[in-house]
Formats: structure tokens, sequence, C-alpha cells
């Protein structure tokens, strides 16, 4: 099936759900753990403020400042935060 009936197919059974429930907090779905990449597009000159600002920051990625960004995103929504898929120590502010 193509992508525009699949998104179409998604977008009539949530519309369905919420009716019928009423807004809730949607969950993130079992997706065995496989990733997926997200990309977004900006001036260069944009992509270097950003990367100047999270080396001021305490060396942060661009990794952890786009995942610190979604997941006030979807908190401003009532919405649960990303899963974590990054590895290593993290910052003394993402330990809270």
């Amino acid at each position: 099936m193509g992508k525009k009936k699949d998104l179409r197919r998604t977008r009539q059974e949530m519309e369905a759900e919420m009716s019928s429930e009423g807004p809730r907090p949607l969950t993130p779905h079992d997706d065995d753990g496989k990733l997926g990449q997200v990309s977004i597009f900006m001036t260069k000159g944009d992509r270097r403020r950003l990367r100047y600002l999270g080396l001021h920051l305490g060396n942060l990625s661009m990794q952890r400042m786009g995942t610190r960004a979604l997941n006030a995103f979807l908190e401003s929504h009532g919405q649960p935060r990303l899963t974590p898929v990054l590895q290593g120590k993290p910052s003394p502010e993402e330990a809270d």
C-alpha cells in the first residue's frame, strides 16, 4: 500500500480514537528497538550557531540538543518523552 494511504489510514484511526476517548497522551509503540533517522534542514550559519552554543554549554552534541528540544516540545503537549537511545555518560543536567 502507498505511503499516502497508510498516512490517511493512521490519521483516521487516531481521529477516531481521540473523538471516542477524548485527548490523552500517546504512548510509544513497541518498535523492537530499531532506530530511525530524523533530519532537519537549516542554513549553515544557523547550524554553526547551534554548534557553538553546544560547545559553550559543555560540549553538547547536535543529537543531545535535538533530543532536549523534542522532549520539551512533547512535554508541552502532555506527551511522554522520547525513548532514550544515546549511549555514554549524560551531562549533569540530564542526570536528574
